[in-house]
């Protein structure tokens, strides 16, 4: 029906109604008016009953809704078709091209429209064979015709839900039957109510090939995939995992299941989720072809793999990315030996190149600024370019920073020092192990506004059992532990440990001999100090101290005879100078904080930032220090025959502790030196004289002593540089003036020994006139053709039981001096004669008790002494002679050794008469020893003999049994009494044959060692060695022990060995 149709038809059916209400009124009063007699028909119709009235008004009413409600169906209907119309004619030229089966379905369940597609499906020829048709009753198979029309009548309802997309099988005209898949749209008016279907069909059938070639290509696909061994996969464009065959499972871990769904992302470590995805995305905008990725991905087990990868991206037919296709290698193994390769290569090269920084003339503090620089410099060290290294202070309790580089000034502050224990470094530094922290932690205590979240390796520096110190590196927040940096770190923390002990060694024994040197000189000064320069001295000594250690100032303090008060007595900077204002006069009772260390027999040393010992109270009666804080300080008793007599000290303002423990034992010599000085100028010219030559000797004794173990490594490692070194090798002529220094510092040793009565004496009873014939030949020669040496000797002279090696250096330093004294030329003459004293004779150099002696002297005509210089005469480092003639030791050297052969001697001397220097031996009743040793040839470069080595010194133990076991000796080491004891109970039943020990060892002494072990076993051979001269008496009345001296060197060490052995 046309549209005008329709709405003529909606027209004529309204008037009809009406009508049909008009007539039913007039019929209804007619029949009251005309049957029922009921008044004139006018009234009837206007004036009748109420009741009736409304009734006819409800009819009329009823009807004319009825009309209406017609009309609003009819008009939508007219308005849907008219809609529909208006769809099918915009749509109609895309309907009849396209491929699919289309067709509307009316609220009646019939089709309104089909385009050419789908009437040719159906099997019909003309669309309007099939429009008006019912859809679900003429072609839909019966078996689902129920579910068809139930779907059409939820489609109507406005809900598309399930049936959106659905397949069904359609009924052509010849009964066979096609499957489809449905697309359903809902068509609605512009009020929005749903009027047809618009269903688009494919055949399914075509679909269903194309599937199975798909298959087929793809299984075809996954077959070589999974025959690769490479892990083939697909991502989308997002990067999530679409495909992945299942050789992922022998890569990662995980099935494909597990990935698929996954981005790719996911599996990488955090550092290439930061770095290298961002990357990758930018190659997916570009759609590049990836080449030989290589990615660092996380195993399902949570080990990191290294992978590489390679991928071509996926492209639709317009050129849109819908994502990259790949494989992926695990080159873990290939990529951990490159790593290993590159590795080994930069250790290697880091550490041979922090050897070479340490062979340079640099200081610690800058061999620890290049050592972090190679550190952080390696390339494989996934590093923050920031870190510090801390060394350990002498007490072995706190960490102080010696070099940094990118580190703030907040941080600087907090940790310039640090406890052992504090912090990730202190805990390092206490547990002896290296400490890791991927983040801030509770261990990590130092904090600071600001301070970001990171992590840190803290690498302890241990040599032997020692703590020396910890690199503190820095690292990103979140990194993983890695063996491979543990490996390397400790690599370089034990050759930083060697290197830094070497340094020590060697700075320590620059310091220590320039330490030494500087209060030897001081010492020397005060054993000539006239009681008027004393005041003037001892501040110019504290202040060469002072500036030695870089410390601002310095004091001496003198007790009263009751002590109760202290008088200042020297000062640096002079009382009232800029800085510190020190009291002039303190009471005791102010200062017995002081006093109560020193009761202890204790000197104070310490940093008052770190220590509440002490306070600015406590401080403030000892000095003035206006708006600045002591901060640091150290005071020292002195004792003059066992009275406390003073103290002496060095305050600054800065909390650094510019002394080594080893210091304060000089330090404390020194204030013997100051309050000896002191005390004697109010003595008698004489025992004043000989006090200090006491005091300078004690020290020269210990200064030897320390010299000789510190130069045994020295000589030791030098001499093996020169076996090792080329002569054409620079490093060769360097060695060799080490080696030279050495030696030459050796025989200063040696003086200092002598001088200090301390040095290893081979008495024999021998006959001085023998000696003096033996030499002749060379004195003749020493003195030169303008002078003459003339020999009385006493034929009956009595032998006396010395060193022979020693008298002969008497004697030829007592030669040299006589000649130097003689510049134009004279007469020396040495004469011998035996003399009993019966009556003590007392001397400047010492009483000589009564007894029968041997008299020794050398007379010559020479320019003669002062009394001021025979005063000093014997003093070492004091000289008449030009600078650089004479060292001031030679004859210091001879007092020391008559005096430890029990022997004076008396110097009588006149200006320009000449001298006579008189050496009195304790005659000896035995007769002369003659017996002669023959030099047996041994070959001491070689031996197989296992040798117990005990020894606490980590320098010198490497280097003996490094000396020792490349000749061919087999070494079982101890590094203390106990560990010795118990080695050797070990090893005694299985070939041990030597017992080689330092004569002072933590828990039970060389000695006590060399006692035991001879007490039980008569066989195996002893050497106990030693810096401290005197145990050479002890060993030898150990049976079958021997004695070497320090320092010695590996030829003589190998040749001692031998010896015994043989």
């Amino acid at each position: 029906m046309k549209k005008h149709d329709k709405r003529k038809t909606l027209i004529f059916l309204s008037i009809t109604a009406l009508a049909a209400s008009l007539l039913y009124w007039i019929l209804d009063s007619l029949f009251d008016t005309v049957i029922l007699k009921e008044g004139n028909f006018v009234q009837t119709i206007f004036t009748g009953d109420v009741d009736i009235l409304w009734m006819r008004i409800l009819a009329i009413v009823f009807i004319s809704g009825y009309s209406a409600a017609l009309y609003i169906i009819f008009k939508k209907n007219i308005i849907a078709e008219s809609t529909l119309a208006r769809e099918l004619s915009k749509n109609n030229n895309l309907f009849e091209v396209s491929g699919s089966f289309i067709i509307t379905i009316g609220r009646d369940g019939k089709i309104s429209s089909i385009n050419k597609k789908g009437v040719e499906i159906l099997g019909f020829s003309d669309p309007n064979e099939v429009i008006g048709k019912d859809w679900a009753a003429l072609f839909i198979p019966e078996k689902s015709r129920a579910g068809i029309i139930s779907a059409i009548d939820t489609l109507f309802n406005g809900d598309l839900g399930k049936y959106e997309y659905h397949e069904n099988s359609i009924l052509r005209r010849d009964g066979s039957e096609k499957e489809f898949l449905w697309h359903n749209s809902l068509l609605k008016d512009n009020n929005g109510d749903t009027y047809a279907i618009l269903s688009s069909g494919e055949d399914l059938s075509e679909f269903k090939k194309a599937e199975s070639r798909l298959r087929y290509s793809e299984e075809r696909f996954r077959q070589l995939s999974e025959l690769s061994g490479e892990w083939i996969w697909e991502v989308d464009a997002a990067g999530k995992y679409t495909y992945s065959n299942d050789t992922v499972f022998d890569i990662l871990g995980y099935s494909r299941e597990e990935v698929i769904g996954k981005y790719f992302y996911d599996f990488f470590t955090e550092g290439d989720r930061k770095n290298l995805a961002p990357e990758l995305f930018k190659g997916f905008e570009n759609k590049v072809v990836f080449k030989n990725i290589v990615c660092r991905n996380i195993h399902k087990s949570g080990r990191v793999q290294i992978h590489e990868s390679n991928a071509m991206p996926m492209l639709s037919e317009s050129g849109e990315l819908i994502g990259y296709r790949g494989m992926q290698k695990d080159i873990t193994q290939r990529f951990e030996y490159q790593e290993k390769v590159i590795r080994n290569y930069e250790t290697e090269s880091a550490i041979n190149n922090l050897l070479s920084k340490s062979l340079e003339n640099i200081s610690i503090d800058k061999l620890l600024e290049e050592a972090l620089s190679i550190i952080i410099s390696v390339s494989w060290l996934s590093l923050e370019s920031k870190g510090c290294i801390f060394l350990a202070n002498e007490s072995g309790e706190t960490l102080i920073m010696k070099t940094q580089t990118g580190l703030s000034d907040s941080l600087l502050t907090s940790c310039s020092s640090l406890p052992f224990g504090k912090c990730l470094c202190g805990i390092a530094a206490k547990e002896k192990k290296v400490v890791f922290s991927s983040a801030l932690d509770a261990r990590h205590s130092v904090n600071y506004p600001g301070i970001h979240d990171h992590g840190h390796y803290c690498v302890p520096i241990i040599s032997g059992e020692k703590m020396l110190g910890v690199i503190n590196l820095y690292l990103a927040h979140g990194y993983k532990y890695n063996e491979n940096d543990i490996a390397f770190l400790t690599a370089i923390a034990n050759t930083l440990a060697g290197v830094i002990e070497r340094k020590k060694t060697e700075e320590a024994l620059k310091q220590r001999l320039e330490f030494e040197q500087k209060v030897s000189e001081i010492s020397a000064k005060f054993i000539n100090i006239r009681s008027g320069e004393i005041n003037t001295e001892l501040a110019a000594s504290l202040g060469k101290i002072s500036r030695f250690f870089s410390i601002e100032h310095s004091f001496l303090y003198l007790f009263n005879t009751s002590i109760t008060k202290a008088e200042l007595f020297a000062s640096t900077p002079p009382h009232n100078d800029a800085g510190l204002s020190f009291s002039k006069l303190l009471e005791v009772k102010d200062i017995q904080w002081l006093m109560n260390f020193f009761k202890r027999d204790e000197y104070v040393s310490m940093n008052l930032t770190e220590n509440n010992l002490i306070s600015q109270d406590d401080l403030k009666f000892l000095a003035e220090s206006g708006e600045q804080t002591i901060k640091f300080i150290t005071m020292l008793p002195m004792y003059f025959k066992d009275t406390l007599r003073g103290f002496y000290g060095f305050a600054s303002f800065y909390p650094k502790n510019p002394f080594d423990h080893r210091d304060f034992s000089l330090l404390s010599l020194l204030g013997e030196v100051f309050i000896n000085s002191i005390e004697h100028t109010k003595l008698e010219m004489q025992l004043f004289q000989s006090q200090k030559i006491e005091t300078v000797g004690r020290l020269a004794g210990s200064v030897a002593h320390d010299l000789n173990n510190l130069m045994t490594p020295i000589i030791g490692y030098s001499q093996l540089l020169l076996n090792t070194l080329n002569e054409a090798d620079p490093a060769h002529e360097d060695a060799k003036e080490i080696f030279l220094t050495a030696e030459r510092a050796s025989v200063f040793t040696k003086q200092l020994l002598a001088f200090s009565r301390r040095q290893t004496l081979n008495p024999s009873v021998i006959n001085i006139n023998t000696l003096i014939l033996n030499i002749q030949k060379m004195l003749n020669k020493l003195i030169g053709a303008g002078n003459r040496l003339d020999l009385n000797l006493d034929t009956g002279l009595k032998n006396v039981n010395v060193d022979p090696s020693q008298i002969d250096q008497v004697l030829t330093n007592l030669v040299i001096n006589a000649k130097d004294a003689m510049q134009n030329g004279g007469t020396i003459e040495l004469a011998t004669s035996n003399v009993k004293i019966t009556a003590p004779i007392f001397d400047l150099m010492g009483d000589i008790p009564p007894g029968n002696y041997v008299l020794l002297s050398v007379t010559d005509h020479g320019s003669g002494m002062s009394e001021e210089v025979k005063n000093h005469l014997f003093e070492p480092f004091f000289t008449t002679k030009e600078k650089g003639k004479g060292t001031g030791l030679g004859l210091a050297t001879c007092f020391g050794i008559i005096k430890q052969s029990g022997g004076n001697i008396i110097i009588s001397s006149e200006l320009n008469k000449g001298t006579t220097i008189k050496i009195y031996l304790p005659a000896a009743e035995a007769a002369e020893d003659t017996t002669q040793v023959a030099d047996n040839i041994v070959d001491y470069t070689k031996g197989n003999e296992t040798i117990l080595l005990a020894e606490d010194d980590v320098t010198v133990m490497n280097l003996t049994s490094r000396v020792l076991k490349e000749q061919g000796y087999r070494v079982i080491e101890a590094m203390d009494g106990e560990t010795a004891m118990r080695l050797y109970q070990e090893n005694m039943n299985k070939g041990l044959k030597l017992f080689l020990s330092d004569a002072v060892m933590p828990k039970i002494n060389g000695t006590d060692l060399a006692r035991t072990i001879r007490r039980n076993d008569k066989s195996t051979k002893i050497i106990v060695f030693s810096g401290f001269p005197n145990i050479a008496e002890e060993v030898a009345k150990i049976e079958n022990s021997h004695f070497i001296q320090k320092p010695f060197s590996p030829f003589d060490l190998l040749k001692k060995v031998r010896e015994v052995l043989n």
